[in-house]
């Protein structure tokens, strides 16, 4: 299995944690209220991919714009954008599978508007984000390349996701520069999906077809969205 979004999540990471421990021991050492809670710009990544409880794409960057008030009380604008690729290819020795492969695609895109207020080193917030995601997936399967027992089954699948999620999280600046949050979210998702299938003789036409198309609506509460870790570029006083 190749799964290139792995090692970039790991490298994304590394920059952080680098950024982060120069500055961290220093920093928590120091009053709350002296450390700058209204970042103007974050850049985060999401951490639960590093237990497999993912539920947005290993590889994925999340950006905030925030309007920050002198009151404590502060608005953003935010967007999400990611991509998993996987390519998985086995080939068979003594079994009755001689090749198979398969290769995802998964796109994913989320827009959002958030507000909520700050206090020393915490904030919370609330919000809606417009979500949109897909997915190709390509799988092959060959038994033999002569007849007859070449045996052929490729297959296709299409999804389109669109939806909105209500949000409410909680943020703990841990330096000047870094911050953690937790969000949970309430999402309503419409999905669009289709399935192909051929069968036959691999080197001839095939002789078996599926074509199968499904619509449906999801609602998920999800206690545990994301945990992001940011980096925040603070407007000087």
């Amino acid at each position: 299995m190749y799964s290139p979004q792995r090692y970039l999540k790991g490298l994304l990471v590394a920059f952080f944690l680098t950024a982060m421990l120069p500055s961290l021991s220093a920093q928590l050492k120091t009053r709350p209220d002296s450390i700058p809670t209204k970042p103007y710009w974050e850049i985060a990544t999401d951490l639960l991919w590093l237990i497999d409880k993912n539920t947005v794409p290993a590889t994925s960057i999340f950006l905030r714009r925030n309007f920050p008030q002198s009151n404590g009380k502060n608005t953003a604008l935010r967007m999400r954008i990611g991509l998993e690729t996987v390519y998985e290819r086995s080939r068979g020795t003594g079994t009755a599978i001689l090749s198979d492969s398969l290769y995802n695609y998964k796109p994913y895109l989320s827009l959002g508007y958030q507000a909520g207020k700050s206090k020393g080193r915490y904030a919370y917030f609330y919000g809606v984000d417009l979500i949109g995601s897909g997915l190709y997936q390509k799988q092959e399967l060959i038994t033999s390349y002569t007849p007859p027992d070449s045996f052929f089954t490729p297959r296709r699948i299409y999804e389109w996701n669109l939806g909105g999620s209500l949000f409410c999280g909680f943020k703990w600046n841990l330096t000047k520069g870094i911050s953690i949050s937790l969000e949970s979210h309430l999402t309503g998702i419409f999905t669009r999906y289709r399935f192909k299938q051929e069968t036959g003789l691999f080197g001839f036409e095939p002789g078996g077809f599926a074509d199968d198309r499904i619509t449906r609506f999801n609602t998920l509460i999800r206690p545990v969205q994301v945990i992001n870790l940011s980096y925040n570029f603070t407007k000087s006083p």
